[in-house]
Order: structure tokens, then C-alpha cells, then sequence
């Protein structure tokens, strides 16, 4: 295995772990969502003077930036690894204990797992919420999408453990193996 293979598995690592941030700032631009919303319904609340709009923009703005930024981190590898990589790095050859794929499965994996880790008391803590305010007639929108936040993130992470095989098959292919 080149060195610069090494940094191509380093690059995809950090796009998957920005795809668990950008799971993370979806959950930001649901709640910025729903406070605009409910400050521009209620006229009498303290809150309407300030405009709630420009937060919400950036919100969006910093939610698309890293979800485009872990795009290109994962489906553009080797010409990132290309500007980084000095010409020796493809020519140097690294011993690793086993190879990409494999490497790949366990990020992923463990990946997933944190995923699920960190999703679990997310939901529990909504759930008690929801539950609570649903038995004094007070249920809000934003606690339940919140569930859905956390919910996705469980199932996201499920998937990703279960079938970390088949998508480190994917990330381990090279441009060539793909065109063929």
C-alpha cells in the first residue's frame, strides 16, 4: 500500500465523520426553522422586533457548506489526495496490518456506533419531553421533529454497521474499477 493511499483513507474518514456533523446541523436548522416560524405567528411575543431571518440564513448556510464539503471530501478523494500527496507518496510503499476495505469497514463501523451511541440519550431525552408536554396539552412541533432527528440518526447508524461491508466495497473501489 502507497502512502498515498493512506491519505486517501484519512480523507474519507473525516467526510464520514462531517456526514455525522452535518446529521448533527440538520437538527440546528430544524430548530432555527421552527423559532422563526413560531416568532413570526406570534405578533404578541417580545421576540418579533428581532429578526429572526439572517440567524436562520447562516444556520442553512453553515448546514450546506459542511454537508458539501463532506461530499467532496467523500466522492472526490484522489484529487484532493493529489494536491496534498507529494510525488514520492506515490511511490513509497507503507505497511499497514491489513487493507482499505477492510480499514474502511471498521471506521465505519465504528462510525455507526457512535453514531447510535450518541443518538440513543438524544431521543430519550426528547421522548421524556414530548411525553411530558403531550400530558399537559402542550405538545410542540419542534420536540417531535426533534424525535425524527433522532431517531434518523439511530437508523442511519444501524444501517451503516450492518451494511459497512458493502459500502467500504464501494469507498475501497478505484476510479478505473468504476468506469469498467
Amino acid at each position: 500500500m502507497k502512502k498515498s493511499d493512506i491519505y486517501e483513507i484519512a480523507i474519507k474518514i473525516l467526510g464520514l465523520y462531517l456526514v455525522i456533523k452535518v446529521l448533527g446541523l440538520l437538527k440546528e436548522v430544524l430548530t432555527m426553522f421552527i423559532f422563526l416560524l413560531q416568532t413570526k405567528n406570534n405578533s404578541h411575543n417580545s421576540l418579533v422586533e428581532f429578526d429572526q431571518t439572517p440567524i436562520f440564513l447562516v444556520t442553512l448556510f453553515n448546514f450546506f457548506l459542511v454537508a458539501v464539503f463532506a461530499a467532496i471530501l467523500i466522492f472526490n478523494t484522489k484529487k484532493i489526495a493529489k494536491l496534498i500527496c507529494k510525488k514520492a507518496d506515490y511511490e513509497e510503499n507503507s505497511k499497514l496490518f491489513t487493507e482499505k476495505k477492510t480499514i474502511y469497514e471498521m471506521v465505519l463501523t465504528i462510525v455507526g456506533l457512535l453514531t447510535i451511541i450518541i443518538a440513543v440519550p438524544e431521543l430519550a431525552i426528547t421522548l421524556k419531553t414530548y411525553i411530558h408536554l403531550f400530558q399537559y396539552n402542550s405538545s410542540k412541533n419542534n420536540d417531535l421533529s426533534f424525535m425524527i432527528i433522532a431517531g434518523l440518526k439511530i437508523i442511519i447508524g444501524i444501517t451503516v454497521v450492518f451494511y459497512s461491508k458493502s459500502i467500504s466495497n464501494y469507498l475501497a473501489k478505484s476510479k478505473t474499477e468504476n468506469k469498467e
